[in-house]
């Protein structure tokens, strides 16, 4: 039974004596339980487990979080993707990942003529791609203001970006710039606390630059010009806080970008 294994599992992660961090243990048995929040579709479980991890590792092992990490991303971008491959149908009539489920949205599907192959598409796809939305939030929230895995927060932040784009996900665009902005301000506010991230250090700033830059490139790509205008915003903020100018190359897109926003929303 995959849910007693799941569970068991997570007690395992959560005793005190195994709170001494062993690599030879942990790693094998953090993948595992990852493995099975995937196959169970456990978002809330997987960021839990996650959670127990950091502690473990932030202060012996912090390649090995990075390492679980990554592999627990791609294990959920791999699900989606086979998914999208086998249904016939596009999630772009799906307004909210979040409201997917709702008693009210499963009575209207049932009453408004849906179709079996549009219901099978719905029933295949939709339950991965909202997963993978629920995986990309989980991991940010974990590694939000982390000097330790600011690289990795970027990445991961970007992908979820890419994942936008992708399955045509407007609202979840929103949702995910909006929590991308909260904890940048949460980086500001708490910059003094141990492991904050320094965006007074030139390569941190750049991280955050590019996310910006990237994030840019992806609401002009999705037709979210207002979401546009308001990374606009955060980019001359950050570009503000450094003491050195942007790469030129970098410099020259934004400014081609910033150009055709600002056309689009005179329009």
């Amino acid at each position: 039974n995959y849910t007693d294994a799941l569970d068991t599992l997570h007690e395992v992660l959560r005793m005190r004596r195994h709170r001494q961090y062993q690599h030879d243990v942990h790693e094998p048995i953090i993948n595992q339980y990852l493995e099975l929040c995937v196959d169970l579709k456990k978002g809330h479980a997987a960021k839990e487990g996650l959670y127990q991890y950091k502690i473990l590792t932030q202060n012996t092992d912090i390649n090995s979080l990075e390492k679980v990490i990554r592999r627990f991303v791609q294990m959920a971008e791999n699900r989606a993707e086979e998914a999208s491959r086998e249904a016939k149908e596009t999630l772009a009539d799906v307004e909210d990942l979040d409201m997917v489920y709702t008693p009210e949205n499963l009575m209207l599907a049932t009453v408004s003529g849906e179709d079996s192959q549009d219901r099978a598409d719905r029933t295949v796809l939709t339950p991965w791609v909202k997963f993978l939305w629920e995986v990309y939030r989980h991991v940010l929230d974990i590694l939000k203001n982390n000097n330790k895995v600011e690289k990795l927060y970027q990445d991961i932040a970007q992908m979820a970006f890419n994942f936008c784009i992708k399955y045509e996900r407007k609202a979840e665009f929103r949702k995910l710039s909006d929590s991308v902005r909260n904890h940048l301000n949460l980086v500001i506010k708490h910059s003094h606390q141990t492991n904050s991230v320094n965006l007074n250090d030139p390569v941190s700033l750049q991280l955050h630059l590019d996310t910006r830059l990237h994030q840019l490139d992806c609401a002009i790509n999705i037709n979210l010009w207002q979401e546009a205008i308001k990374t606009i915003h955060d980019i001359h903020s950050l570009m503000q806080l450094s003491k050195k100018r942007p790469k030129p190359q970098a410099l020259a897109n934004y400014y081609k970008q910033q150009a055709l926003v600002f056309s689009k929303a005179s329009n």
